[in-house]
């Protein structure tokens, strides 16, 4: 709504039109494409993985890299941290109590555009 805003002022426009709302959700596409262009490679078999594993433990899906890459844990959570600074992923932190400890839930982060409301 506010890029729509700026867009009916930047046009000298009082109110927002349907036009306003349009180039704002293309603007809108248009960038987030751009913000997975500059995902290496590897970030981006990463992504993948975590899209086809949505909601399981960061432990499992070590396993399940490591086996497909044979890469280090330790280049798992770097490129894990990687994809959470740039929105594409979320992780939960999930206290299960005192016997369990804590376990960090991965997730697929699906952005929702204004027709999915």
């Amino acid at each position: 709504m506010k890029e729509a805003g700026e867009i009916a002022e930047i046009k000298s426009s009082r109110k927002i039109t349907n036009e306003h709302v349009n180039s704002a959700i293309e603007k809108l596409q248009d960038f987030k494409i751009k913000k997975l262009d500059t995902i290496n490679t590897s970030e981006k078999e990463l992504l993948e993985l975590i899209k086809n594993n949505t909601g399981k433990t960061t432990t499992e899906i070590c396993k399940i890299y490591f086996d497909k890459t044979g890469k280090s844990e330790r280049t798992f959570y770097r490129k894990l941290n990687d994809l959470e600074k740039s929105n594409s992923i979320i992780l939960k932190e999930i206290n299960k109590g005192y016997d369990e400890g804590k376990t960090t839930i991965v997730e697929y982060n699906i952005t929702k555009t204004l027709n999915d409301y």
